[in-house]
């Protein structure tokens, strides 16, 4: 979650007075409000349930909560049945008018803040992420236009893109027509390009496939609480100048990401041939206010992290997409075999010197590369349809001539660089890993798992959930053992050892790459704030609409804990970005109010606008009863989005 320490206190009291603040400011709308309207105002409340402190003046009473989730505005005659209507200090004496601008006050105080501090912010100068390309996805709508690290992304749709953020919304947001993109690439002039972001199934909305550009320097980011890390002097923030004998910055990423991420379960084995026997340390020095410090770093073997592992994994051999961004004669002969997303990659097949047939299997991009490049004659790429399950009928299968040019160190990187690999879901084939379980009941690379514990698998998903699901006891297995093209029918038992990881209460990262963006006259900071504010309302109703049509999922919701991480980690780049976050916030809390939920201010908006037709208010009875329903509604999504919070923060 956070590294915290006492250095972020200051920004503690920031996320309380930055909340606090916009629920006063709301509160405040109606009761100045009221205050026009000559209403009688009870109490002034910021929190709900037990009172801690307050004072009284006047006729009202002003508090402080002990649960600090909102505020409220008690009224003379709010209740209906309540004190005498005909009184000129009662709320239901006053006229419609009156009564919806004290039900409104609250979320135009909200706009009003927003629309005071977006210019300000603009005038002085705000840090966002800068819109370039970080990285792109392969497969993903930006890798199949072409985009590269380091372009810059200048407008989307002729509107100037000055955050990342505002790609991730344009692309979230954007319809079938897709979004015309300009570009800046290096010293070149700007062009245009048009891209069409695909909807992700893991968070519910489209997305381009861009990664967040960020700066070269690798940095500690220390976890929270005690840890190896913080015993050896380590402190968040210092520079990684050398880790394991790696210097370069991208290649200590690929080594942390392969050696502790992903291969972390040898760390503590013997008969790995890198690993000594009893606890190796990490060797790395940092930058620290210019002096270079060495550490060494005996990990530790935490019960929580250890894994029941059989040593298996799914080979990246699934065609995910297919980049027309070459010279047009590639793309052509491309074109010409035919491949299309969703292919399976199962191998080469090449003719002996007696004239037959030799196929060899393929494990991954990396291998076809290295095959493409070492080719002593004509080949044919074997591949697999797409299929939905594990049915391997031969008219799936095909045997497609690849094109000479492409046999060549040079043409082999030409064909892989169109080509986007992701894992191969719905064959079971599985890489293995020598000295573990699965290596010793005799699976080799590119076998196919056709049954576990007795029952027929479809793809690695499942193969992947009986294992964990196994809890290390003993299940049946059948497999497909592939050699030299032909197949053998095996079967045994495997067990899943115990594999502890390495945990250090560190890891090396990187600081997203920033620029402030500032509007040189105030009159034109009013214009980029206006505009902000009209983005940020689309952005929540368009949202608000996908969730409801099922388009986006309600998993990106987030509460109280997400909204308090968020604004604690925005403190942390200082008061410009945090007064933006806070109008962001403020406009959130303008959009949620004004829906006609009843006991929220759109559903007293609502009954307002019903006795206006009507003529006369809806019964008490009515009146009731709706408010059980919408404090229902709203309790049941309060606890919703606290166990997604839970889930995004404590759980993962």
């Amino acid at each position: 979650m956070l590294a915290f320490g006492l250095t972020d206190i200051p920004y503690v009291f920031m996320v309380i007075f930055g909340v606090g603040f916009l629920i006063l400011i709301h509160e405040f709308g109606h009761f100045i409000a009221a205050k026009m309207a000559g209403v009688r105002v009870d109490a002034f409340s910021i929190g709900f349930g037990t009172r801690l402190f307050g004072w009284r003046r006047g006729d009202t009473e002003y508090r402080v909560g002990l649960i600090p989730l909102g505020g409220y505005v008690k009224m003379y005659g709010e209740v209906a049945g309540e004190g005498d209507p005909e009184d000129p200090r009662s709320l239901a004496s006053k006229s419609i008018a009156w009564r919806f601008l004290i039900f409104s006050g609250g979320v135009l105080m909200n706009l009003l803040f927003a629309l005071v501090a977006f210019p300000l912010v603009f005038w002085v100068g705000v840090p966002f992420t800068a819109p370039e390309v970080g990285g792109v996805i392969p497969g993903q709508p930006a890798w199949e236009v072409g985009l590269q690290q380091g372009d810059r992304i200048l407008e989307i749709n002729g509107k100037e893109m000055y955050s990342f953020q505002l790609l991730f919304q344009e692309a979230a947001l954007s319809g079938d027509e897709g979004l015309i993109l300009e570009v800046k690439r290096g010293d070149a002039a700007p062009f245009k390009v048009q891209v069409h972001p695909r909807d992700d199934d893991g968070i519910g909305i489209k997305r381009l496939g861009i990664k967040q550009p960020t700066l070269a320097q690798l940095a500690i980011r220390l976890e929270p609480g005690d840890s190896p890390a913080r015993r050896a002097g380590l402190l968040h923030g210092d520079i990684v100048m050398y880790l394991m004998g790696v210097t370069d910055p991208n290649k200590i990423d690929r080594w942390w990401q392969k050696e502790i991420r992903a291969k972390g379960h040898t760390w503590f084995d013997s008969s790995d041939k890198n690993a000594k026997r009893g606890n190796r340390a990490l060797e790395l020095s940092v930058l620290r206010d210019g002096k270079t410090l060495e550490f060494s770093i005996v990990p530790e073997r935490k019960l929580e992290r250890e894994r029941k592992l059989v040593g298996i994994s799914a080979p990246m051999t699934k065609l995910l997409g297919i980049r027309k961004a070459l010279s047009s004669e590639v793309d052509l002969l491309i074109d010409g075999m035919k491949l299309k997303p969703g292919n399976l990659l199962l191998g080469l097949v090449s003719k002996d010197d007696a004239g037959q047939d030799h196929f060899r299997l393929l494990l991954g991009g990396e291998d076809l590369a290295l095959a493409l490049s070492n080719a002593k004659g004509a080949l044919r790429l074997r591949i697999r349809r797409s299929s939905s399950n594990m049915d391997y009928s031969s008219a799936l299968f095909a045997d497609i001539p690849i094109p000479a040019r492409f046999l060549t160190k040079d043409g082999a990187k030409q064909f892989i660089d169109a080509l986007a690999f992701g894992i191969d879901d719905i064959s079971g084939r599985v890489l293995v890993q020598k000295g573990r379980p699965a290596w010793k009941i005799g699976l080799r690379d590119g076998d196919r798992i056709l049954q576990l514990g007795g029952e027929d698998v479809r793809g690695w998903p499942e193969i992947h959930t009986r294992i964990r699901d196994s809890n290390g006891k003993e299940l049946s297995i059948r497999f497909e053992h592939v050699s030299e093209g032909k197949s053998l029918a095996k079967s045994g038992t495997i067990q899943a050892a115990q594999s502890p990881m390495p945990w250090f209460g560190f890891f090396p990262g990187r600081e997203l790459k920033k620029q402030t963006y500032a509007v040189p006259s105030f009159l034109g900071s009013l214009g980029a704030g206006f505009a902000c504010s009209i983005d940020t309302i689309r952005q929540l109703y368009v949202t608000l609409k996908r969730i409801a049509g099922g388009s986006v999922s309600g998993k990106n919701v987030g509460g109280i804990i997400t909204i308090s991480v968020v604004t604690f980690e925005t403190a942390r780049s200082g008061w410009a970005r945090f007064f933006f976050f806070l109008g962001i916030l403020s406009l959130n809390l303008a959009f949620i109010n004004v829906l006609p939920i009843p006991v929220l201010d759109g559903g007293h908006l609502m009954f307002l606008l019903i006795e206006m037709v009507k003529g006369s208010p809806v019964s008490e009875r009515v009146m009731t009863y709706s408010q059980f329903v919408g404090l229902a509604m709203i309790l049941s999504l309060m606890l919703y989005v606290t166990y997604q919070d839970i889930l995004r923060w404590f759980v993962g």
